[in-house]
């Protein structure tokens, strides 16, 4: 089951973002610029490391 949390773009270019997997560890990568946020692999859940992995990817500084 995959999350319906929104991906803000990429930081550094704009572009898209996407969830990518590794057996349970979710990270979310910038497909422009490949830009990443660590692999998320804490949990024995999928869903809750894709949640991780977006939280993260989605915090911006309050001047973003």
């Amino acid at each position: 089951m995959k999350l319906q949390i929104d991906l803000k773009p990429c930081p550094f270019c704009g572009s898209a973002a996407e969830y990518g997997e590794h057996h349970k560890a979710a990270y979310v990568f910038c497909t422009g610029c490949g830009a990443m946020t660590k692999c998320f692999a804490e949990n024995n859940y999928k869903e809750l490391n894709q949640l991780a992995a977006a939280e993260s990817w989605n915090r911006r500084t309050e001047h973003e």
